[in-house]
């Protein structure tokens, strides 16, 4: 699996590529009135941070890290604030940076009405730059799960109803 780094050929380096595509270096991820990080930087920042501890928990757990659970487990990183690369959203953002209203952290763009089209989208795009490098990426599989991690990680709840959000994965190691 092309994995690990950003260089050219690696699955970080295809969703860089295709995250300036989508101006995601243009775009707020985290941000207040004095530090901002973009939407690209923060997406590969997470992504990197899945992938290690998805290393460390196959190291010393039980766990088996195959090729199709690390690509998961990446592109869920990557791909849980994509709600965020929209224009509501940045709009919302840049009001706030100018004083004009509160800080839009609703959570709402974790939303499956929201997501599933964008990562149809960007998993169609890394699909088509996968396929040139001679790998296969099962975009069609992938959406529904990913959507589906996205969905149940970013809900807020109480500690006492939490277990409850996660009875019915769309598959086994989701």
């Amino acid at each position: 699996l092309f994995i690990v780094s950003l260089e050219p050929g690696t699955l970080f380096e295809s969703l860089r590529v295709i995250g300036e595509k989508y101006r995601w270096h243009l775009r707020y991820a985290k941000f207040n009135k004095e530090l901002h990080q973009s939407l690209l930087a923060h997406s590969i920042n997470v992504a990197s941070i899945a992938y290690t501890l998805l290393k460390y928990v196959a190291e010393f757990g039980e766990i088996k890290a195959s090729e199709d659970l690390t690509l998961k487990v990446v592109l869920t990183g990557f791909l849980h604030d994509v709600g965020k690369e929209s224009e509501q959203y940045q709009a919302a953002v840049d009001l706030f940076l100018e004083g004009g209203r509160p800080n839009p952290l609703d959570g709402t763009h974790q939303a499956r009405v929201k997501t599933r089209p964008l990562i149809d989208a960007f998993l169609t795009e890394l699909q088509t730059h996968a396929a040139k490098k001679g790998l296969n990426i099962d975009r069609q599989r992938l959406v529904d799960e990913i959507v589906w991690a996205i969905e149940k990680l970013g809900r807020r709840e109480d500690a006492g109803a939490v277990s409850h959000s996660y009875k019915k994965p769309p598959t086994r190691d989701a």
